[in-house]
């Protein structure tokens, strides 16, 4: 294998590697086996033609886990030539639980949530993918950010997860959002590559799409229906919202009952529905 954690490893982090094994029979890119807890991987490119990452709980007692282990930024490349007959980007079996990708590249199509024994079919796997999400909300004018603009997103069960504010260039903070969780093998449509096309499958629950709404002052609200299946760069434009508020104009004369040859003073003052004040 590429890399191995095998029994009671905890807390590793490991990072910037090339991982290939060029073994088509059970060697995989990542293995973790056998009460592996809490490890982190990140920005790794993992090639196998037997399998690109492999979680697998078997041997365990019943106080020994394999979960929360996270992937970030990490790359698997798929195997196209010389690939064992049964390859998979991602296997997990015999209870392997709350394994999370984030900005992970992968083929969704090949995952495999299997149990170990068919005569113990029922285990407990899981899978969580999420993406980095980040908003831009310009004037639609000049393209110009708008500062302290509100960005609200909900995801497609429509619960509010952030509430965030533009900063002077329009771009609010980057947040990560799950696109789905899965508990058991998942058949996607590869071309399309989105829970949104399996989301009736009882195997998986999708948060995608996310609605994202954004306000401010002057502007008129705007929105999008956004498809998180890969970290996003979102823009929203807003437009002004147009002055329909009528002028008050108040003006007075210096004489109440002028004749001829008497000099007129006038003076106006105009309040616009922004409270800017003309005078003459």
């Amino acid at each position: 294998h590429g890399i191995y954690l095998n029994s009671a490893a905890f807390n590793n982090t490991i990072y910037d590697n090339n991982i290939t094994t060029n073994n088509m029979t059970s060697s995989y890119g990542v293995y973790l086996e056998n009460n592996v807890n809490n490890n982190t991987f990140f920005r790794n490119k993992i090639t196998s033609l037997s399998a690109g990452i492999v979680v697998n709980g078997t041997g365990q007692t019943a106080s020994q886990t394999t979960r929360f282990n996270t992937f970030t930024n990490d790359t698997i490349i798929p195997c196209s030539v010389g690939c064992a007959a049964n390859y998979q980007d991602v296997i997990l079996t015999a209870n392997a639980t709350d394994l999370t990708f984030t900005n992970v590249s992968f083929n969704k199509s090949r995952v495999a949530l299997i149990p170990r024994s068919p005569d113990t079919p029922i285990e407990i796997n899981n899978l969580t993918v999420r993406w980095f999400l980040s908003v831009n909300i310009t004037n639609s004018t000049n393209n110009l950010g708008i500062a302290n603009a509100q960005a609200n997103i909900n995801d497609s069960f429509a619960n509010n997860l952030f509430n965030l504010t533009a900063d002077a260039s329009g771009a609010t903070s980057v947040v990560e959002v799950t696109e789905y969780t899965q508990n058991g093998t998942v058949n996607f449509t590869t071309d399309l590559d989105t829970c949104t096309d399996v989301r009736s499958n009882v195997n998986i629950t999708c948060f995608s799409p996310y609605n994202i709404s954004v306000n401010i002052t002057g502007y008129n609200p705007n929105s999008a229906s956004i498809d998180v299946n890969r970290s996003k760069f979102v823009n929203i434009s807003m437009t002004l919202t147009p002055d329909t508020t009528a002028p008050i104009v108040n003006t007075s004369f210096n004489v109440s009952s002028p004749v001829v040859n008497d000099v007129i003073n006038f003076s106006g003052n105009i309040t616009d529905g922004e409270l800017h004040h003309v005078r003459h």
